[in-house]
């Protein structure tokens, strides 16, 4: 059933995302159907950090129209709700994983915290804490800020020097009103490598975030996260399978990133650090261009299905393959979506009507890509039900 926390006009939002092809915003885990167990192997991941401090590394694979945006998303909200900071985007042609600095600068222009939405949360993170250290205490508040403030900058010299040191000048200039100089400081920690030398040296900093000190950096904001008490760094990168696009030398270098991402996050070396990727099953299959062209990554990553093409345990593995829906999923789905509208029909009996036209069109014990084509059908429906609810078609005696 729809959750009765949603109001009509969430309802209308949620299908309009449908009938436009796309997620919608927020939308949670109750929408995940038909692949629990997928999900839970994420969410497992939160708890692993969470009480643990352990880091992971996934990946979602999936067909296209499979479902991925939807585990992705719920996903994204879980996390969230459970006090991780979180950061997603696709690659694309400005960023296909070869360049370091790039996958940070994405890392750091996409971030999201649970109580605030906005395209980048980066001032908004820092604001919060500062509201907060200034609240602690009595009459020596200012002094505990001050001694908080240190111990911070202090953790991240051990990651790298200029980040912490930009960090501090960052701080200050908030702290002052100096909104020109936390601009700049704010420019230089989320990747901007186009500040000129004079505006540098107000930063006491004579070089940029590059390839050589990307992930240093990135180590010391996972720790930075936890330092100003969030549960860790979620990353979620989608359309994996871009690299495989791009000439042999670029798609390497992608590969060779990858790999020092499963080490390092593996190794612990990030703090609290759960990183999801998702991908069509090309980037397993492909021989050529696929991770099978490079053997140092595709040796960590296990993909799997057993030998039935079921698997319920994904603890053992970095690849999550989604499997695909079954009858009963794809009728919970159309039932669900259609209750987002005032219907004079059964939303079960809709429901039943669109598989019943998917399957004309789509084998579906055989393929996982059909998840979109059957919403497409569902939306068809609705509308027409709307338009002519009186058709016989929807009024069938049971």
């Amino acid at each position: 059933m729809i959750p009765t926390k949603m109001t009509i006009s969430q309802k209308q939002l949620y299908f309009n995302a449908f009938s436009n092809g796309v997620v919608p915003k927020g939308i949670d885990k109750e929408w995940v159907i038909g692949r629990e167990n997928e999900f839970k192997a994420l969410e497992f991941m939160l708890e692993e950090a969470i009480n643990y401090n352990i880091s992971s590394f996934k990946l979602l694979e999936g067909t296209y129209g499979s479902g991925k945006s939807t585990i992705l998303c719920a996903f994204e909200q879980e996390a969230l709700n459970k006090g991780f900071v979180v950061s997603r985007f696709p690659l694309g042609s400005h960023n296909n994983f070869s360049k370091p600095e790039i996958i940070y600068r994405d890392i750091m222009n996409h971030l999201a915290i649970s109580s605030h939405s906005g395209a980048s949360e980066f001032e908004t993170i820092f604001d919060l804490w500062l509201k907060e250290i200034k609240s602690d205490g009595n009459a020596s508040n200012e002094s505990n800020a001050s001694k908080k403030i240190f111990n911070v900058i202090q953790e991240l010299q051990k990651y790298h020097p200029s980040f912490a040191n930009v960090l501090l000048v960052y701080i200050r200039g908030r702290i002052n009103n100096d909104n020109e100089l936390s601009s700049l400081a704010a420019s230089w920690i989320k990747g901007d490598y186009n500040i000129p030398i004079e505006e540098k040296r107000k930063l006491n900093i004579k070089g940029s975030i590059d390839r050589h000190n990307a992930f240093d950096i990135l180590r010391g904001f996972s720790k930075l996260v936890q330092l100003l008490g969030y549960n860790g760094l979620v990353i979620i990168v989608d359309e994996l399978e871009y690299i495989l696009r791009e000439r042999v030398d670029i798609r390497n270098r992608g590969y060779t990133t990858m790999r020092h991402l499963v080490d390092e996050i593996g190794e612990n070396s990030w703090v609290n650090t759960v990183f999801v990727g998702a991908q069509t099953p090309d980037m397993m299959n492909n021989k050529e261009k696929g991770y099978q062209s490079y053997e140092a990554l595709y040796q960590r990553i296990t993909s799997g299905f057993d030998d039935n093409g079921r698997i319920d345990d994904f603890s053992g593995l970095t690849t999550i393959p989604l499997r695909a829906l079954k009858e009963e999923d794809f009728l919970e789905i159309g039932a669900k979506i259609a209750r987002l509208q005032s219907l004079l029909v059964d939303p079960n009996h809709l429901a039943m009507l669109a598989h019943i036209e998917l399957r004309k069109r789509e084998n579906i014990e055989e393929k996982s890509s059909v998840a979109r084509e059957y919403i497409k059908i569902v939306i068809h429906m609705i509308e027409l039900a709307k338009a002519n609810p009186n058709m016989p078609i929807f009024h069938v005696n049971k």
